[in-house]
């Protein structure tokens, strides 16, 4: 009987057949979980970048809010109603986004901060960790200068260097609604404004079917400057203080590139902020051993 049973295993050991689904057994567990937990994870990653441009334009309005008397008193509220604005796949398990005012560089309450979360169970997560998974993000827009400055913002204050100013863009808006062309616009509101070689402007329009795009870039802009356009995507694309021609260059080719197929808009447009990164960028966020990089798209 010994004999039998040591012969029969030495049989088995020598028998190769069925390797193939015995491996396939013991690796089933690895493959099946991999997979639930890549699910998982491309949720996650949906749930923080919908979370983070909500958050982030929620701190710029009410950053943009605290500028005005007006409407100082209820910044908090202005950036809770562009957070709403701005989210649709987390609105059933987010939380209520809290807005409160921080110090920013040295400064005393001198920005709007916005953190927001997100909490739900996934099957595969939920399973191993028997609960939710929270994804938390925040954003800080600054309203007032600190002690030290050491970012690369758009201006709010209309002398400044890269200023936004909205008297020129209603006067803008105003042209355009009487039907006058991109660059008749930008030529009309120019007259108009004594320091018009300090600004940019980038206009397009679509009117029966036809696309009007055009820019401008006064010679008074610091750094090099400059806009450039491409009609048949209906783009432009300008920039003040930045390393070179090839910032603009680059991403305007990035963003009007044919290979990628049919992609979201904010697909194109963060190719081409990463080429103009990839170029240089802003000559202002690659000061103090900070390398610039593209993060978001608007």
């Amino acid at each position: 009987m010994f004999k039998k049973i040591t012969s029969l295993i030495r049989e088995l050991r020598r028998n190769s057949s069925g390797n193939a689904a015995l491996l396939v057994a013991i690796g089933m567990p690895a493959i099946i979980g991999g997979g639930g937990l890549a699910v998982d994870t491309s949720q996650w990653y949906m749930w923080k970048r919908e979370l983070q441009f909500a958050a982030d334009q929620a701190a710029l309005a009410g950053a943009w809010a605290r500028t005005d008397a007006t409407t100082s008193s209820v910044y908090s509220d202005r950036a809770i109603q562009e957070y709403n604005a701005n989210t649709e796949m987390v609105t059933a398990f987010d939380s209520t986004p809290v807005v409160t005012l921080v110090g920013h560089n040295g400064g005393a309450n001198n920005a709007v901060q916005v953190v927001a979360t997100a909490s739900k169970r996934l099957p595969f997560s939920g399973m191993l960790t028997r609960g939710s998974t929270t994804v938390r993000v925040s954003s800080r827009a600054t309203f007032a200068s600190g002690t030290t400055y050491t970012g690369c913002i758009v201006a709010l204050h209309p002398s400044m260097q890269g200023a936004f100013t909205l008297g020129n863009r209603n006067k803008m808006f105003e042209y355009l609604k009487q039907g006058t062309s991109a660059k008749e616009a930008i030529r009309a509101v120019s007259a108009e404004d004594m320091s018009f070689q300090s600004r940019q402007y980038a206009v397009i329009t679509t009117q029966d079917g036809k696309i009007d795009v055009a820019g401008f870039t006064g010679t008074d802009n610091d750094g090099w400057a400059g806009d450039a356009q491409n009609d048949a995507m209906a783009v432009t694309a300008q920039g003040n203080l930045l390393e070179g021609r090839e910032v603009i260059s680059n991403a305007l080719v990035a963003f009007s590139a044919q290979d990628i197929g049919s992609v979201h808009l904010a697909d194109r447009l963060m190719r081409a902020l990463e080429a103009g990164s990839v170029a240089g960028g802003d000559t202002r966020c690659n000061t103090g051993g900070i390398q610039q990089t593209a993060s978001i798209a608007y």
